[in-house]
């Protein structure tokens, strides 16, 4: 969507990971949760303090109630949603996911994503000034109804 737009893309893990010279389970492992969030919030006030942009957050980012209100001050937040098996098939076939990715639990992945949607789609509702549904969607097809739906 970004290029489309022809609007710089900032996407907020790899911001840190590259910043760190880390992943985010080898900065979750050795550091901590805590220790990562607070680079998140960071790197999320950093980004909302440029003008323009298209901002990919880390899933957990919106549990922060600073984080939530930067973000609702900025401009359109896109809450792209699918099913439990699609996330699952999309984080397996993700490179950057695999073993660079720390669990947020114990329980399995399926058990985790449920767990992850219970906790944060709430959130996201509240959030989102337009939601999308991917499942069975290509990039470019979800690209085209943000863009149609959004004065950008």
């Amino acid at each position: 969507m970004a290029e489309k737009l022809g609007l710089p893309f900032y996407d907020t893990d790899d911001l840190i990971m590259d910043r760190l010279g880390a992943t985010i389970k080898e900065i979750v492992d050795q550091k901590g949760w805590p220790f990562f969030r607070a680079k998140e919030k960071a790197v999320i006030q950093e980004v909302a303090a440029l003008n323009q942009g298209i901002v990919a957050l880390g899933g957990g980012a919106i549990l922060d109630p600073e984080n939530r209100k930067i973000l609702k001050q900025k401009g359109p937040i896109v809450w792209l949603t699918a099913d439990v098996q699609t996330t699952i098939d999309r984080m397996q076939s993700d490179l950057h996911n695999g073993d660079n990715r720390p669990p947020l639990s114990e329980k399995d992945r399926e058990g985790e994503i449920r767990e992850m949607i219970v906790l944060r789609d709430p959130l996201y509702g509240q959030m989102a000034h337009l939601t999308v549904d991917t499942k069975g969607k290509t990039i470019e097809e979800v690209t085209r109804e943000i863009i149609k739906k959004i004065d950008f």
